[in-house]
């Protein structure tokens, strides 16, 4: 009763704040168009679509509703009536999430589904599409009206079933297809159907990227919002993240006259990283692998070249960044596996202990198939492994500049990577190129600028990571990566508000939303 109480009471709170501090209580004219929200329950993207929207409605005094998105499409593609009816009075009555979006001002929320015109156009597709379809390589090819879909296909469908790649001829595929492209059609006749004038999701990655890529295709605004980042997409750059290959070129634009504080900034992130503590930069993972655990010393071997493969988290949006070498993470491993027989290395494959179940289960049995390739426990410390490891394969990991920290060489296996714009990890683009590379290992030389290390460091994790609505160093005393997601969030966002720091935070907004910035800038780093 008591946690009731307290969740009305910060409600209300939140209620009042928004009455005061924001424009959204203006009366919207229902016909300027909308502005579409993602329905989410985590309270992050609320607080962070709360600003946007405030800024948003300055210039379009438009309507505002809200969409339901989820790679769950069996669960919200034509659903239910019964569901249908919960939906209906959840909203009528403002309970759960429907209270908080009611504060947002949406008036209404829609959820994907085809009338039978557009679901007979939907099959059309699907059958076209089935055709072409020879291997798993051939989804990241598939596009319809010239929008390109087919990663948005294969990591949602990936991450609904909790798989580690994709047969393609599969029933279970086959219908997840169908569903996909029913998502699109509705999209696409959406947009065609309403005029809206900004969209506001919480990824562009999954099922999240149909209508943020087909509202891009018609010039509307599309914004990415997060605790640590807000982004504004574009034609050229349709995804979050990728500010990364444009790392050096803005380095030394923007830090020409700082550039020693800002590499110092850098070194000293990298290094309180390597002390073994929580790091607020990479605060989606819950444990550092860098912790000093005791562990077995014949854990690798002292003779011989050892080559440690830091395995990914399959199911996790392969194509985050782009396409790679490989479809997927499996494909990958299994390219390393086959090619660990025709050399004399001594190999070992280590995962992360935040990854989920599916990823052990996959390595107990890959190393059953390739028995030359040892599996290390997930928990052992990099401490210990960095004295013994004399290559790391990765795709596209955090861990690529770390190992190069420690004068260990690299090798991705994409081009489209967080470290590209750096040498301090080697970048073959195809896989003629990565093969040659890894079985000419011992051979491999390559000159490790630090110096280039802690720029990176400074542009991917130091700056614009501190949070643009609150302090997160402050945050995470006291809480979790978890509490980003629930009330304690709103708690803290209440307790903190400062009116003239939120002064400077409208302002900020204001001025991105009205520009075509990629990405929001918080350099107060």
């Amino acid at each position: 009763m008591f946690k009731l109480f307290h969740k009305y009471k910060i409600r209300k709170n939140i209620k009042d704040l928004i009455k005061k501090n924001f424009f959204l209580r203006k009366k919207n004219k229902k016909n300027n168009g909308l502005i579409i929200v993602e329905f989410a329950h985590w309270t992050h993207f609320h607080l962070t679509s709360l600003y946007l929207l405030n800024s948003l409605i300055k210039i379009y005094n438009s309507k505002i509703i809200a969409f339901y998105n989820s790679c769950y499409l069996d669960r919200y593609m034509n659903i239910s009536l019964f569901k249908k009816l919960q939906i209906f009075f959840l909203k009528i009555l403002k309970l759960r999430t429907f209270k908080i979006y009611n504060y947002l001002q949406c008036s209404d929320l829609i959820y994907p589904n085809l009338s039978k015109k557009n679901s007979i156009k939907s099959n059309k597709i699907f059958l076209k599409i089935i055709k072409s379809l020879n291997s798993k390589q051939d989804i990241l090819k598939i596009k319809i009206s010239r929008i390109k879909i087919g990663d948005l296909i294969y990591d949602s469908y990936l991450k609904r079933y909790k798989k580690i790649t994709i047969n393609h001829s599969s029933d279970e595929f086959k219908s997840y297809l169908k569903l996909f492209i029913d998502l699109f059609i509705f999209w696409e006749n959406f947009f065609k159907t309403y005029k809206v004038n900004s969209v506001i999701s919480s990824h562009s990655v999954y099922s999240c990227g149909v209508p943020t890529r087909i509202a891009l295709k018609r010039n509307i605004k599309v914004f990415i919002p997060n605790v640590n980042f807000l982004y504004q997409l574009n034609k050229k750059q349709q995804t979050t993240d990728i500010e990364f290959f444009k790392f050096k070129s803005d380095f030394k634009k923007y830090f020409k006259n700082t550039k020693k504080d800002c590499l110092l900034k850098g070194k000293q992130a990298i290094e309180k990283r390597f002390q073994g503590n929580f790091d607020k930069n990479i605060y989606y993972s819950t444990n550092n692998t860098y912790k000093k655990k005791i562990i077995k010393n014949n854990i690798l071997k002292k003779k011989g070249f050892n080559i440690l493969i830091a395995a990914h988290s399959f199911s996790d949006a392969p194509h985050v960044y782009g396409e790679n070498i490989f479809p997927d993470f499996k494909e990958w491993l299994y390219f390393l596996g086959n090619l660990s027989n025709k050399t004399n290395y001594n190999w070992y494959i280590k995962d992360n202990p935040d990854y989920p179940e599916n990823n052990k289960i996959f390595i107990k049995e890959f190393i059953k198939t390739f028995p030359k390739i040892t599996q290390i426990p997930s928990d052992t410390s990099h401490h210990f492994l960095k004295k013994k490891v004399n290559l790391l394969l990765t795709c596209y990991g955090t861990i690529a500049h770390e190992y190069a920290y420690f004068g260990i060489p690299v090798i991705n296996a994409s081009i489209n990577n967080p470290h590209i714009n750096y040498n301090f990890c080697i970048h073959p683009d195809n896989e003629k190129s990565y093969q040659k590379l890894i079985l000419n290992a011992k051979n491999l030389k390559i000159r490790i600028n630090k110096k280039e290390i802690f720029e990176y460091v400074f542009m991917r994790y130091v700056l614009n990571k501190s949070g643009y609505l609150f302090d997160l160093d402050k945050f995470f005393k006291k809480n979790s990566f978890k509490d980003l997601y629930n009330f304690k969030l709103y708690e803290f966002f209440l307790k903190n508000f400062d009116q003239h720091n939120h002064n400077m935070i409208v302002k900020k907004f204001d001025n991105f939303v009205r520009n075509k910035e990629y990405m929001y800038k918080n350099q107060s780093s």
